[in-house]
């Protein structure tokens, strides 16, 4: 597996957060439980079997996503949000885009939260060794990134129209068209994948 070196490490690092995702889609604690258990399941045994996981992090949330789409087929086969859910096959190439310009959105950040942010919620790098390199305490070095997230939030919710759909879930944003450094940046992502 060339993502990542340590399983428990791993578990750690992304448990709370697929918890939370996980707790916005089923409103139910115990559920939101249950689904996080099957993802780390399934990523033990992905671990087990020596899986070649090129981006562990879009792998667990994906693999999130499924669990929750297989919750909601279980309740009702004809679910919408199960068909919404779903990835088509073409969106993995998608998702690649819009993680480097999300990476690129980070690094307009200031360097103290863009470089602990990139490193663990892009290049996958753990928290402790995060800290080790800064020279940081581990609390921190995770206050930073969390301050991050929320920031790197706070650019989307300005830089960015985000469509939902009728069920208030996340669909896709666009970038707005008064924002020209990231769709300069968007341009040339697009322009360097043909």
């Amino acid at each position: 597996m060339s993502t990542c070196c340590n399983i428990n490490e791993t578990i750690q690092d992304f448990y709370d957060a697929l918890f939370a995702y996980a707790l916005t889609k089923v409103e139910d604690k115990e559920q939101a439980e249950d689904i996080v258990q099957e993802v780390m399941y399934r990523f033990a045994k992905a671990y087990q079997n020596n899986t070649e996981i090129q981006h562990l992090r879009g792998w667990l949330y994906q693999t999130t996503r499924h669990v929750i789409a297989d919750h909601f087929r279980s309740l009702s086969p004809s679910s919408e949000l199960t068909e919404q859910m779903e990835m088509t096959p073409d969106e993995p190439a998608e998702f690649e885009l819009e993680d480097e310009l999300i990476a690129q959105m980070v690094k307009l950040l200031p360097e103290e939260y863009s470089i602990p942010l990139l490193w663990s919620d892009i290049d996958n790098v753990p928290q402790k060794e995060i800290a080790e390199k800064l020279g940081l305490k581990l609390s921190a070095t995770k206050m930073r990134i969390q301050r991050a997230r929320k920031m790197l939030h706070e650019m989307f919710l300005e830089r960015c129209e985000i469509v939902y759909d009728k069920n208030g879930n996340f669909v896709h944003c666009d970038i707005k068209i008064t924002c020209t450094p990231l769709l300069e940046i968007e341009k040339n992502l697009t322009d360097n994948q043909k």
